[in-house]
């Protein structure tokens, strides 16, 4: 973007805006719920995985190395019991997702008209408001805690983050909504589309500090 003048950035920025026009549905397909678990669980299956084979290697040889390691099983059965364990631990995060998006089964849709995103959860609920121009962050609660586990989400792709909350984070909004992308149709396309919404409104408000 740094090559774009700021008229351009404002004129993709409106275009973006215009393609998040209209309502933005809560999924109640379960075959549909029921795949977006699936994938999330596979997600987090693979991401443990991960982890397991960059992190056992460096204790293994620092224990090694100081000599105080004393593994009472072989590395293969060590292996096998925690990809046993992580593939539990992902079937019982499959199974939260899919609560999850039972728990939203009431919840009205997302409302995008003209450049406001409103979103009424519901009776008893306050009704979630965000000026889309003043949007400057949308960051993912799960894969936020760490260096590390940001590369392994990004490494895993979006369908790593799809039962995560994701915060739109505005200067002006106070009571902006908390998406979760895998309760929605099309969850997914509208967080991606709100993350370049985002950098277009960083990037146009460095251009007018630059000019000034």
């Amino acid at each position: 973007m740094g090559t774009q003048s700021r008229e351009e950035l404002i004129a993709r920025r409106d275009e973006v805006i215009e393609q998040l026009q209209g309502e933005w549905a809560i999924d109640k397909d379960w075959k549909s719920i029921r795949g977006k678990a699936l994938r999330a669980g596979l997600m987090l299956f693979v991401g443990a995985m991960i982890l397991l084979c960059v992190f056992f290697p460096i204790m293994y040889l620092i224990e090694k190395i100081k000599g105080t390691l004393n593994m009472q099983i072989s590395i293969i059965e060590f292996a096998g019991i925690m990809a046993a364990t992580m593939f539990v631990i992902a079937a019982i995060g499959s199974g939260c997702a899919m609560i999850q998006s039972w728990f939203y089964r009431k919840t009205g849709p997302i409302v995008v008209e003209g450049s406001v995103l409103t979103w009424d959860r519901g009776k008893g609920r306050v009704p979630e408001r965000l000026h889309l121009e003043s949007l400057n962050r949308v960051a993912a609660i799960v894969s936020s805690g760490g260096y590390g586990g940001s590369v392994i989400f990004r490494m895993l792709g979006a369908s790593a983050t799809l039962y995560s909350k994701h915060m739109l984070v505005s200067e002006h909004d106070k009571n902006s909504p908390q998406i979760v992308p895998g309760v929605l149709s099309e969850g997914l396309l509208l967080v991606s589309l709100l993350k370049e919404l985002a950098s277009l409104n960083n990037a146009i408000k460095l251009a007018d500090t630059d000019e000034h």
